[in-house]
């Protein structure tokens, strides 16, 4: 496990608060788990790019990665844009070890903090 690492790959926005409140969230990760077994990216509109931390990974040594898409439905990008990403990055990095896990929306776990929150929400 050493090796390997967590990518949440997020949509992106031109707002740069957006990014802001991301990267807040993925510090607390890295203290957590460790400064390189979680990384952010983005599709769309920031930086870094996909490609920019498989990069980033692959010069540290890292084996693994397994890719979190930050989306909570399925659509074009989780269909098509993202595996389409991941098929070129695997060629050019052929020795990764790449994975793309379902997106957030499709956890159950995701559904499980839903309800919860519902829950505690509700009047």
């Amino acid at each position: 496990m050493e090796n390997n690492a967590i990518v949440l790959l997020a949509h992106g926005s031109p707002d740069s608060r957006w990014k802001k409140s991301l990267n807040k969230t993925v510090l607390k990760f890295k203290k957590i788990f460790g400064e390189n077994k979680i990384n952010a990216c983005f599709l769309n509109f920031n930086k870094p790019s996909f490609k920019d931390i498989v990069k980033k990974l692959n010069a540290k040594n890292i084996k693994r990665i397994k890719i979190l898409p930050l989306f909570l439905g399925s659509g074009g990008h989780i269909e098509k844009d993202i595996p389409k990403l991941v098929l070129s990055v695997k060629k050019e990095y052929a020795k990764l070890k790449i994975e793309m896990l379902p997106s957030i929306g499709q956890s159950p776990a995701f559904h499980k903090m839903l309800k919860d929150i519902i829950k505690q929400e509700s009047i």
